[in-house]
């Protein structure tokens, strides 16, 4: 069963494009697959209550995921942004 995450964008570098300008900074959903290096990281939204809503969001390919266990974090790197994952249900 996928894990319920919340993916919370911290920082965009100045001039990149920014996959969440357009929508909210927060985006709650079921992971696709855990973050893995190479891979984009992929939410699903599953039943989303407004249909004009995007089914899944992807980030570009992670090229970093950092764990630190004492807090209980997981921060993705991207070439363009830094994300944080909350695992928030299972």
């Amino acid at each position: 069963m996928p894990d319920r995450v919340r993916l919370r964008k911290l920082a965009t570098r100045c001039g990149r494009p920014e996959a969440l300008d357009v929508g909210p900074e927060v985006v709650d959903g079921f992971e696709v697959a855990p973050p893995s290096p190479g891979m984009a990281y992929v939410v699903s939204h599953g039943g989303t209550a407004s249909e004009s809503a995007v089914e899944a969001f992807s980030t570009t390919p992670v090229r970093v995921v950092i764990i630190d266990r004492k807090l209980g974090m997981v921060t993705l790197l991207t070439d363009n942004s830094r994300y944080a994952v909350e695992i928030v249900g299972r």
